[in-house]
């Protein structure tokens, strides 16, 4: 990524305007840096996580709702989480990366959701004209699932 300032340019997306400049991004790359070798494993898709996340999407926007709304398609086994992104981008690489980056968050809470370990499953939608969030995207993680 490149900045000019407190704008990220990434290579064939819109300029995305930062709060911290590049503080952000140094402290996301450390952390990258700093996961097991093997790295974060590929995580199983599940069809009623991405259910789950596409109806709250479409009723809530990025407010909450994910979670219960994935309970209708089966049970998630130990913890589960959701990310919600709402930020204008254009693409889906353009809110992981912000996600990644989690600027103007001092805890980090985004990224360290991305990048936990434990998470064996995952369901993710996009949606992109939400009345009032516009393109927004929600991601579910669970430790495991069962489906119903």
């Amino acid at each position: 990524p490149h900045y000019d300032v407190t704008v990220l340019r990434l290579p064939a997306s819109t300029p995305l305007k930062m709060q911290e400049s590049s503080t952000c991004c140094h402290s996301a790359i450390a952390q990258l840096r700093e996961l097991p070798k093997d790295g974060i494993r590929a995580l199983e898709q599940v069809e009623g996580m991405m259910k789950g996340a596409e109806e709250a999407l479409k009723s809530a926007g990025v407010t909450g709702k994910g979670l219960t709304e994935m309970k209708k398609y089966g049970t998630f086994l130990g913890s589960a989480q959701e990310l919600s992104l709402s930020a204008g981008c254009s693409t889906t690489r353009e809110l992981v990366v912000l996600a990644l980056l989690d600027d103007g968050n001092p805890s980090r809470t985004r990224r360290k959701m991305l990048l936990n370990v434990k998470w064996k499953c995952i369901g993710a939608a996009r949606y992109e004209d939400h009345d009032i969030h516009g393109s927004c995207q929600k991601v579910l993680f669970t430790d495991g699932w069962k489906a119903q």
